[in-house]
């Protein structure tokens, strides 16, 4: 969510933008991420379903830091 208005100050006038942002939908996106790579890697490897739930915890640590996902992925390959 955002807020935009316009501001006049003496003669002067101004853009201003207030960003809120919503954690809930970024944890969500965080939590689609995680569990959409390591259904791939799975699917990839064929690694036992006990492995998915593991990964998917311990991942659950790195919301909305991506990178550290996909590196920790690549480690287990």
């Amino acid at each position: 969510r955002c807020n935009v208005h316009l501001a006049s100050v003496r003669e002067d006038t101004q853009l201003q933008l207030t960003i809120i942002p919503d954690l809930n939908s970024a944890e969500k996106i965080a939590e689609e991420y995680i569990t959409s790579k390591v259904s791939e890697l799975i699917n990839r490897t064929h690694i036992d379903m006990s492995l998915y739930h593991t990964l998917v915890d311990k991942l659950r640590g790195f919301t909305g830091n991506f990178i550290w996902v996909d590196i920790t992925l690549d480690m287990v390959i």
